[in-house]
């Protein structure tokens, strides 16, 4: 069993409410929001965390939790070993994976390509592929394979530690790629 949440409404959210969220967090996650200094990094540290909430009590009916962090810095919750979670952010939303089994999730918004990036992330093949599409569908293929790459190694625990030009996305890995109008979603799971 998988669920995703997600929440794609960054710009109808004002700083004064970002700050009245902010107050009612657990004092770590307080912490860590506080810390940010731009206000969509705020932003996001309160909305996944609230989307996290929603989750874990729909889900599972957990209703307290507590997070922790493995070694390479992949959330979990606490006390239960069985849940397993994920989630992502960038400026136009937030997404939110909890799982009975290892989950890893991604979300980006399209942005203009870059060969610099994709030579320093992306394997042979996929660079082969690049070459092939037009340059108008090249941003777009591009944040597909980053998000197919980064929920895998999510979804392995290790995060960007991984090298993730090692990761071949145009091999079937078992992943899902969803694309929205200005985001695009990617999810492993199992």
């Amino acid at each position: 069993m998988y669920k995703i949440y997600l929440f794609r409404q960054m710009d109808l959210l004002s700083e004064e409410w970002t700050q009245r969220a902010i107050a009612l967090l657990p004092k770590e996650r307080r912490k860590r929001a506080v810390r940010y200094r731009q206000e969509t990094d705020r932003k996001n540290c309160v909305v996944a965390y609230l989307l996290l909430k929603l989750a874990l009590r729909e889900c599972f009916g957990i209703r307290e939790f507590e997070l922790g962090y493995g070694i390479w810095g992949k959330p979990y919750v606490k006390d239960w070993p069985g849940v397993f979670i994920s989630l992502s952010h960038c400026k136009k939303g937030c997404a939110v994976a909890v799982s009975d089994c290892p989950v890893g999730i991604d979300m980006e918004e399209v942005r203009p390509f870059s060969w610099e990036i994709a030579k320093r992330v992306c394997c042979g093949r996929e660079i082969q592929i690049l070459r092939e599409v037009g340059k108008e569908e090249r941003d777009r293929a591009f944040i597909r394979m980053w998000v197919g790459k980064e929920s895998y190694v999510k979804w392995l625990g290790m995060g960007l530690f991984y090298d993730v030009r090692s990761v071949d996305t145009t091999c079937e890995m078992g992943g899902k790629v969803a694309e929205m109008e200005e985001c695009i979603l990617g999810m492993h799971v199992g």
